[in-house]
């Protein structure tokens, strides 16, 4: 074992404990998880999975933004993290109004949403704006670091490991809500999957609205 964890530069103990760890945080529904849930019946597989692309890369950017020491920032002044709660709030607000409203349209609707790149950009922008995922980053990773060994090498499996853990289990999230889409294929049934889909954006944005800074 020591061997093992000399040539790795890694403490497989911590490491094991990590993936365990971060498997349940990400299976907690969040915002992510809502708006994943909410295009899958609403838009279709392609549509969720170009939505956990995005908030793939929003999770790059939180990593990114950690190693820079940007997170301490954050946890100093407040008003930043109130910025970006609102303006991600805002949008899970806005995004259930337009899925609302989209109910009300009566034309067969062969297309339901937006291009994949769109909902690619969806995915980042609601996964960026959520400044607890920085501060979550801030508090989580330091659990799992072992002070004997290098650091960098340790973030080299780590911040990795969570990006496809998290990824994983988005897309989980997304293919099996494709499968209930399916059955929303009758006017009234779309109309109906755009109504529990709005529902489910707001509800997240009022929940991410009600969320204080740790």
């Amino acid at each position: 074992m020591d061997a093992t964890r000399k040539e790795l530069k890694l403490n497989l103990e911590l490491y094991l404990g990590f993936i365990l760890a971060a498997a349940v945080l990400v299976a907690i529904p969040g915002p992510v998880v809502t708006l994943l849930v909410a295009t899958a019946i609403r838009d279709g597989k392609g549509a969720a999975l170009s939505t956990v692309a995005g908030s793939s890369t929003a999770l790059v950017f939180h990593m990114l933004a950690v190693g820079l020491g940007l997170t301490s920032l954050l946890a100093f002044i407040g008003e930043w993290f109130e910025w970006l709660k609102w303006v991600g709030a805002l949008y899970l607000v806005w995004l259930g109004i337009s899925a609302w409203k989209h109910s009300y349209r009566t034309e067969a609707l062969p297309a339901l949403g937006p291009k994949n790149r769109n909902h690619f950009v969806r995915g980042f922008l609601v996964g960026v704006t959520n400044p607890k995922t920085l501060l979550f980053y801030a508090a989580f990773f330091p659990q799992f670091i072992d002070p004997s060994l290098p650091l960098t090498q340790q973030l080299l499996w780590l911040c990795p490991t969570f990006l496809v853990v998290g990824g994983t289990i988005d897309t989980i999230y997304a293919l099996s809500a494709s499968r209930a889409g399916k059955l929303f294929t009758s006017p009234l049934a779309q109309m109906l999957s755009d109504r529990v889909s709005g529902t489910l954006l707001i509800l997240a944005g009022a929940g991410l609205a009600a969320t204080r800074r740790i």
